[in-house]
């Protein structure tokens, strides 16, 4: 883990350093939880959750680093009888991008990349509310892929893209009984400067 925290912090050196583009982000994501193993959540169905924060893009006409830090919200809702969860996941994520675009100005484009997140709080916040934090490993992390059209003014552009976060981190610790990953459909709108 802590090899793939330090890898995506170089590959974000060349794109924080010599900034070229200042993005504020915001948006919603669909996300569940990915039962791995254990009993709880049982049967997780996707809910919309909030993502924002700011991006760094630095590069070419056509090829692009990004690299993103934002307030990202997973989770789920889950019901089981007479139990129901509603699962909450906040994180700080760091997304390292890579994005080709298809034009120099007003363009779609492609992106894919890493993500690494730090776990700030897990909770249920319905039925038996329950702040499950020490059930939970602090550090997520996994791929992430995408696409959008970037719409380049005279003194800003606007991004409009829509990713898919695919966690790979089982997030369950030894004392926690359950074992989980998450994955998230994210709709964003961004301000380029």
């Amino acid at each position: 883990m802590k090899k793939v925290l330090v890898f995506l912090l170089l590959l974000s050196i060349p794109v924080i350093s010599p900034a070229q583009g200042i993005k504020l982000i915001g948006g919603i994501s669909l996300s569940n939880i990915r039962l791995v193993s254990g009993y709880y959540p049982e049967n997780p169905k996707s809910t919309t959750r909030l993502v924002a924060g700011i991006g760094f893009e630095s590069g070419g006409d056509k090829v692009l680093w990004e690299a993103d830090v934002l307030y990202f919200q997973k989770g789920c809702r889950a019901e089981t009888g007479d139990i129901r969860g509603n699962f909450n996941l906040d994180e700080i994520s760091v997304p390292v991008l890579l994005k080709l675009k298809f034009g120099p100005e007003t363009s779609p484009f492609i992106l894919a990349g890493g993500e690494a997140a730090y776990v700030l709080s897990y909770k249920n916040t319905e039925g038996y509310k329950t702040d499950l934090k020490k059930f939970t490993k602090s550090f997520d992390y996994g791929l992430v892929f995408g696409g959008g059209l970037q719409l380049i003014m005279d003194t800003f552009g606007i991004n409009i893209e829509a990713r898919y976060h695919y966690g790979l981190a089982d997030l369950g610790n030894e004392s926690s009984g359950s074992h989980f990953k998450t994955s998230s459909f994210v709709f964003a709108a961004g301000l380029l400067f």
